[in-house]
């Protein structure tokens, strides 16, 4: 360590509340990206995807944050891993589910 030991508590706490910062920015980020498809080749609804996604991860990052900042630095550790998975195991499981409909939804409503 470059530093003294006494630092360690506030590092680790900036250092999660950077990383839920960041998860948040990118929660933010995610509608506003672009399909690479044209809207009628679209594999899945992007858009609906992207925007749940958003909110899931925005979401996460705003739990972390608070976390790092408040709870003790085990407990906040162990809550940044379970709102990261959280979110990234439910915008899995949305883009599966757009995935298995939107082909179907797409055939019925020409």
């Amino acid at each position: 360590y470059a530093v003294d030991a006494s630092w360690h508590e506030l590092s680790r706490r900036v250092s999660g509340m950077l990383f839920g910062l960041a998860v948040a920015v990118w929660g933010n980020l995610l509608p506003k990206l672009a399909s690479p498809w044209r809207f009628d080749e679209e594999p899945f609804d992007w858009s609906g995807v992207h925007r749940f996604n958003g909110w899931m991860f925005a979401i996460a990052g705003a739990v972390i944050f608070v976390g790092c900042l408040t709870l003790p630095l085990h407990d906040a550790a162990q809550l940044e891993v379970v709102a990261f998975l959280t979110a990234a195991v439910l915008g899995i499981g949305r883009k599966f589910y757009s995935l298995a409909t939107w082909r179907a939804a797409r055939r019925r409503h020409p």
